[in-house]
């Protein structure tokens, strides 16, 4: 425990500064070209929009890029599947064949195989116990 609150401590927000207030009300009160650094402050705003250029135009780039992909990643995604869904209707055929062949057999094995496939799709019962939640 006292390694816990040792780390917290770190964490922990202090006080503000004590001309804080004072400060912001004499900022809130003064009109921009009334300040002494009125217009030396208009300039920093321009110049630090042009320091934000590069990085919007970056972010721009990625978001077109995001968009432009998001076509692909639908054809693969449902080639994907489609291979996928073969396989277990083919793994679901097999095992009704094997179960007997008729309707209970198939229904049997479509109940199988959807808790396979949760199981799988479930994290492990020693993974939580351990404390690490990684799907298997």
């Amino acid at each position: 425990m006292d390694d816990l609150e040792r780390l917290l401590k770190k964490y922990r927000p202090s006080a503000p500064l004590r001309d804080l207030r004072e400060r912001m009300i004499a900022a809130a009160a003064s009109p921009v070209d009334a300040r002494p650094e009125g217009r030396a402050s208009v300039r920093r705003q321009f110049r630090s929009v042009r320091d934000w250029i590069a990085p919007l135009a970056l972010a721009a780039a990625a978001l077109l890029f995001y968009a432009l992909s998001g076509n692909v990643r639908a054809r693969v995604a449902a080639q994907t599947t489609d291979g996928v869904e073969q396989a277990r209707q083919s793994i679901i055929n097999d095992l009704a064949a094997s179960l007997g062949g008729d309707e209970v057999a198939r229904i049997e094995a479509e109940q199988i195989v959807a808790v396979e496939d949760r199981r799988s799709s479930a994290p492990s019962a020693e993974s939580w116990l351990l404390g690490q939640p990684v799907l298997q």
